[in-house]
């Protein structure tokens, strides 16, 4: 069973929709003083402003989309605009569990205490991969059931066709 889901971080939208308008402000307040708040207007705003806001923007372009894909033979998951993209064969994997993140555990790319890592835009659903090699990996998805009989049904035919092979 092929899986293809991509997960959007709709308080990410939101985020960049704020920083867009301070971004606008910033450029403003060069121009229309009279329009923009004091706080804004200050010297060094727009070089720094523009700079900060440009990277937050990137950041959260990359952050607000999670893609993950199950092909008959590795699991694939790439943020935004594919940085970073990662994968693991499914011959690799060793077990499957579907897991519920703390809250604390946040969303992008975090190291777990567990030794594992999370890759998780929003909620706390995952599912919990281990290889043959001792990763661990955890991906956060807001389809749980879905991506977790994908991947079994993959993982368990991989392993059949392995040893009828």
């Amino acid at each position: 069973m092929k899986y293809n889901h991509t997960q959007v971080n709709k308080i990410g939208i939101a985020l960049v929709l704020v920083v867009s308008v301070f971004s606008i402000m910033s450029t403003m307040a060069e121009h229309y003083e009279e329009y923009v708040p004091q706080w804004i207007n200050t010297a060094g705003w727009n070089i720094w402003g523009a700079v900060i806001v440009g990277l937050i923007y990137l950041l959260l372009l990359n952050m607000m989309v999670l893609r993950i894909n199950v092909s008959k033979t590795e699991v694939i998951w790439r943020f935004g605009v594919g940085i970073p993209t990662k994968r693991i064969p499914l011959e690799e994997i060793t077990s499957l569990e579907m897991v519920t993140n703390k809250w604390w555990y946040g969303w992008g790319i975090r190291k777990l205490l567990s030794g594992g890592w999370l890759y998780n835009v929003y909620g706390l659903q995952a599912i919990e991969i281990k290889t043959k090699h001792g990763k661990i990996v955890r991906l956060g998805t807001d389809e749980p059931k879905k991506l977790y009989r994908a991947l079994d049904s993959m993982v368990s035919n991989d392993s059949t066709e392995a040893d009828h092979g």
